[in-house]
């Protein structure tokens, strides 16, 4: 009997790209290999070795069931770092979905609101200024959100800070999407 190669498709049918992620956590985790060993400290060592192997081994096996509606993750393994590309893949999905339940759920209780998209950002930051920047740029939203005209008019937001790197000078350029 042939083996038979399954796919994993979202809602609207595409293949999601477990492959690509795969290996984009497996050449995350050889570019830590490369930092750790120029490392001295020998018990840092080993305690970011097992954290490399974890990544290392984000979901080397995903085990999956056919449902009515097609293929179902049913049982893997994640790493669940951070920066691992897998991992962020599969957040990112999980955010989008919690997003789109709260949308409705708004647009339902609240049928005559009107959504907005607001994008806050500063100048860049320096490495050693980012810390501080993020922090008075998060105090700031919340005295925004203070305001009674503002306070009064919100139903609800939600926001994710972003940070992009400008790799000319190697400064930062945070900023804040919000839909309000």
């Amino acid at each position: 009997m042939a083996d038979k190669v399954l796919h994993d498709t979202d809602g609207s049918g595409q293949d999601r790209p477990w492959r690509e992620k795969k290996s984009g956590s497996i050449n995350y985790s050889a570019y830590k290999a490369d930092i750790v060993y120029l490392t001295v400290d020998e018990h840092m060592q080993v305690d970011e070795l097992r954290k490399i192997a974890r990544i290392e081994g984000c979901g080397q096996t995903l085990s999956f069931v056919k449902t009515d509606k097609g293929m179902k993750l049913y049982q893997t393994w994640f790493c669940k770092k951070r920066l691992c590309p897998l991992c962020a893949w599969r957040r990112s999905k999980k955010q989008a979905m919690e997003l789109h339940q709260i949308l409705d759920l708004a647009v339902e209780q609240e049928p005559n609101a009107e959504f907005l998209f607001l994008t806050l950002t500063e100048e860049n930051a320096t490495a050693q200024d980012l810390k501080t920047e993020l922090q008075n740029m998060n105090r700031s939203l919340y005295r925004l959100r203070q305001y009674k005209d503002v306070s009064r008019d919100l139903i609800g937001t939600v926001r994710a800070t972003e940070i992009t790197v400008n790799d000319q000078n190697g400064t930062y350029h945070q900023h804040v999407h919000m839909l309000l």
